[in-house]
């Protein structure tokens, strides 16, 4: 006897959507680190860069990024953008966890929303049940923050790079669906 849980495939395509969307954020911020490291024309440069970067979890690239951004540039306009944009995705990394690491439920009173339960406890205020309602809207708005700070990455670093504080190079296998191929504005933080 096989053992499925009740949660119906459109909830469980916001999940997918949502899984997928922060692996682009977290391969937009390994790519940045990846040309922070660039030092000239010598690939291995990108490779190694990368390779480090694939190891980091999204927690330590976030510091690793913000570190050697400062380093080498110190704490100019570009790298309070950078802040900005690594809070935002420290922000969104907590949602994403809190969605992947938590138990769904189905309310039969109400298909419009699905229901996330946490188990949690904590020293201080012992043990509880975290309950959070989501709707279609709720899980598009995230989407949709992650995929504009994946946007906003990008500005970023081809701005960093028409600035020359790092070096340009090409996005692996271009840029992702749904995003410009073109410099149209600067990154927003």
């Amino acid at each position: 006897m096989v053992i499925r849980h009740g949660v119906s495939d459109q909830w469980l395509g916001y999940i997918g959507d949502m899984t997928v969307s922060f692996a682009v954020l977290e391969s937009f911020m390994q790519h940045l680190f990846g040309s922070l490291v660039y030092e000239g024309e010598n690939d291995i440069n990108f490779e190694a860069g990368d390779m480090i970067a694939a190891e980091y979890s999204s927690k330590k690239l976030r510091a690793v990024l913000v570190s050697v951004y400062r380093i080498r540039h110190g704490e100019d306009s570009d790298y309070k953008i950078l802040r900005r944009l690594i809070v935002r995705a420290a922000k969104v990394d907590q949602e994403r966890n809190q969605i992947t690491h938590s138990v769904w439920a189905m309310d039969p009173t109400n298909l419009s929303v699905i229901i996330r339960l946490k188990r949690i406890s904590r020293e201080t205020r012992g043990y509880d049940i975290q309950r959070e309602e989501y709707d279609a809207k709720k899980f598009e708005d995230f989407i949709e923050q992650i995929m504009t700070l994946c946007r906003d990455f990008m500005f970023l670093e081809l701005h960093l790079g028409e600035s020359s504080k790092i070096a340009s190079r090409p996005w692996p296998g271009g840029f992702p669906d749904g995003l410009p191929s073109g410099l149209p504005g600067k990154a927003q933080g």
